[in-house]
């Protein structure tokens, strides 16, 4: 079967991470069991991408409107789905509220592809006059007529449901990872004592809460360093000046940005990872950190936290930086606890988030006749 996979954007600074994880482990795994996938997507120009078996078309973009991702438009990538749509058995798409992924789908329905939409928490109801706008235009007539519109939890379930006006087809999914192997051991490395905010310098990723939370714990005689890794979306300023006036540059460091595919390495290189972000559907980063060995603190209203919560594989707190350095300071204080939340986070990985598990559930959307 010959699948193509299409996602927003590529940019050297992993800006658009998510989407763009999933897809990667979900072709991965296509491509591992045979199948013809090509992952296509707007590029930065900048950033490199490869995965083994795996055919990977980038297409520079421009920007339009200045809301971010959904500004930017690509003309060379719309040509090529035009011009190849014929040849794939099947379209994944990726979608959000864009104007590279929203003409893909028209494109794919007016040829009668067999299309999968996956909004990943990002086409939800919107009163926003552009939101409401583009779903009058295109989103609403895309989850109709789409053979599949995957969704991650409940609340996207409804989110979507809502926004069709009750039309999509709606099919339950979750995200996955590979697993690491049975005798593989953990590369966690306890003793280096790293607390990491790895996401979006985004105000709903909420770094001033893990700034504020660093500030706590080093208050209260942690020696632990606190380091914080993502694109910056309007908190870095912010974060400056917090790290200047509490005199925490020594202990509380920015390092940028890092390419899309090398979270995993760094989040093994912590001794925990610290998510404090509001309404995460289901964050991929979570799932890299389990897979890893890297014991993982989230917020409550995280979409997967009851799932981890009950298997014991991360702490869950308010997202207050209380809370957080509470459970930060258990982690790293208890090495019985940080050892449970390794064992059980890679059990969870290997039974509920497994990228074959994943792929088994596409396989059957992909051919339902199979």
């Amino acid at each position: 079967m010959k699948i193509a996979h299409i996602v927003t954007y590529v940019s050297d600074d992993g800006a658009f991470g998510g989407p763009l994880t999933v897809a990667i482990g979900q072709a991965k795994e296509l491509a591992r069991r045979g199948h013809s996938v090509d992952i296509i997507a707007g590029w930065d120009g900048i950033a490199e991408l490869a995965i083994p078996g795996v055919t990977v078309r980038l297409f520079p973009t421009r920007r339009v409107l200045p809301s971010g991702f959904s500004g930017l438009v690509s003309p060379a990538l719309q040509s090529h789905v035009r011009r190849s749509l014929t040849t794939y058995d099947v379209v994944h798409i990726h979608l959000s509220r864009d104007l590279i992924t929203v003409p893909v789908a028209l494109a794919a329905l007016r040829r009668s592809r067999r299309v999968i939409l996956q909004t990943h928490g990002m086409v939800m109801p919107d009163s926003r006059l552009q939101a409401r706008v583009l779903d009058a235009v295109a989103i609403r007539r895309v989850l109709h007529r789409a053979s599949a519109v995957l969704y991650l939890t409940q609340r996207e379930q409804q989110g979507v449901f809502t926004v069709s006006g009750g039309q999509a087809k709606l099919a339950g999914i979750t995200n996955g990872i590979a697993a690491l192997g049975p005798n593989t051991p953990s590369p966690i490395s306890n003793l280096s004592n790293d607390v990491l905010f790895l996401a979006r310098l985004h105000p709903r990723k909420r770094v001033m809460a893990f700034a504020e939370m660093a500030r706590l714990m080093i208050g209260l005689g942690s020696s632990a360093h606190f380091s914080i890794v993502g694109p910056d979306e309007g908190d870095l300023a912010e974060l400056s000046k917090f790290i200047a006036e509490h005199k925490l540059d020594s202990r509380l460091s920015y390092e940028g940005a890092i390419p899309p595919g090398a979270g995993a390495a760094r989040l093994g290189q912590s001794s925990v990872y610290v998510l404090p972000s509001r309404g995460e559907v289901f964050p991929m980063t979570v799932l890299e950190a389990l897979s890893v060995g890297t014991p993982v603190v989230i917020g409550n209203d995280c979409g997967i936290a009851p799932e981890l919560q009950s298997r014991g594989a991360a702490l869950v707190t308010d997202g207050s930086p209380k809370e957080l350095s509470e459970a930060v300071s258990k982690i790293l204080s208890e090495g019985e606890l940080a050892r449970d939340l390794i064992a059980n986070g890679r059990r969870a990985v290997d039974e509920y988030f497994s990228i074959s598990a994943v792929v088994d559930q596409l396989e059957a959307l992909y051919n339902p006749q199979r």
